[in-house]
């Protein structure tokens, strides 16, 4: 069993990834009617999700979703979950990878034709969801520690940069009095949504050890997070400005600059910490759904494998080639929705099990 280090590592993937997901650009759209109220509902509902879900899977040690509710519900319910589940997960992946491709022929090589950086990634994400569940995890980690000083370094240059608008960032918490919107709230929540990977990683860490100071730091830092992800960019483009760019955190580090350092624009420091980190969380969310396809009881072996993963390379080119660019925030929209509401019908499956695990025992 793996430290309890490694859920931490799951939860700050989802944290940075939302970047790349136009959580942001989302959240803006409600800049004026009701998107503070919406981080400040996401934050108490992502608390408790933190809360609950460590709960619930430390329950049940060394078992994935399939294991958990096995017994305790109808088969078919759980065909259904599973089946549900494993879609849910392959749609992340696809989803992220035509975002982060987008970003790569955008800002770094936009003379490079859209399909060769395509094949790629995917040629990177296809060998690396075959790797152990271990050996996935290790990497992981090794990238969150390279990864971290990347966030601090910007961070750290917001808060000592004298060009920041501090007007606009006054403006902007001032709008607290709208209601909140579905949109701005489930892309707020996603950021605290990282133990749902437990669904198959909760068989290889070890969550007995977490203590509630725990939780209640990988928390702080959610908050963090959230706030920066929202501020960060009002506070260099402004309140208009922010709604007017579809990368609004890319234009936004590229208003950054360190004259005393070797690499001036600090774009390029982001863009790799992203580029990486995109494609771990692609990995990791395929692998999870290749994980979910063995608990159906098929064989998963040889062909039936090759058969899922030419399903996700065919149903991932179909659906790279009819989304435009323009469309992605749209897509992420619904994206965050769903996985609002998956994460929700985990925690209730969850509960099931663990009620009904008591009146056995």
């Amino acid at each position: 069993m793996l430290g309890k280090r490694y859920i931490s590592y799951l939860f700050y993937l989802n944290t940075v990834i939302s970047i790349t997901a136009f959580g942001p650009q989302i959240m803006y759209k409600s800049s004026l009617n009701g998107s503070i109220l919406s981080i400040c509902l996401a934050i108490i509902v992502g608390g408790l999700f933190i809360y609950i879900l460590q709960k619930l899977f430390s329950r049940f040690p060394e078992q994935n979703i399939n294991q958990i509710i096995k017994n305790v519900v109808p088969d078919w319910y759980r065909k259904c979950y599973i089946i549900y589940s494993l879609i849910f997960w392959y749609l992340t992946g696809a989803l992220f990878i035509i975002a982060l491709i987008h970003v790569v022929n955008i800002f770094i090589n936009p003379t490079t034709p859209i399909l060769i950086t395509y094949i790629v990634f995917l040629l990177v994400i296809i060998f690396a969801i075959l790797l152990k569940t271990e050996s996935l995890l290790y990497v992981t980690e090794i990238l969150v520690m390279l990864h971290i000083p990347i966030v601090l370094f910007v961070f750290i240059r917001f808060l000592t940069d004298r060009f920041v608008l501090a007007d606009s960032l006054y403006q902007s918490v001032s709008y607290f009095k709208h209601l909140p919107t579905v949109s701005a709230f489930t892309a707020a929540l996603f950021i605290f949504t990282g133990f749902s990977n437990l669904i198959i990683f909760n068989e290889k860490i070890n969550l007995n050890s977490i203590t509630k100071k725990y939780l209640l730091w990988i928390f702080l830092f959610g908050i963090f997070i959230v706030a920066s992800n929202y501020l960060i960019p009002i506070g260099y483009l402004g309140l208009k400005g922010v709604k007017k760019e579809v990368f609004v955190w890319l234009t936004t580090v590229d208003s950054m600059h360190f004259d005393y350092l070797i690499v001036e624009r600090v774009i390029y420091i982001l863009l790799f910490g992203q580029i990486v980190i995109s494609l771990i969380y692609i990995i990791l969310s395929w692998h999870t759904s290749l994980e979910l396809f063995k608990t159906l009881n098929l064989k998963y072996g040889g062909t039936y494998k090759w058969i899922l993963i030419s399903f996700f390379i065919c149903a991932t080119t179909v659906i790279q080639i009819l989304i435009r660019e323009i469309d992605l925030v749209k897509y992420f929209t619904m994206y965050f929705n769903l996985n609002a509401i998956s994460n929700f019908l985990l925690i209730i499956s969850l509960l099931y099990a663990s009620v009904k695990k008591k009146r056995v025992t």
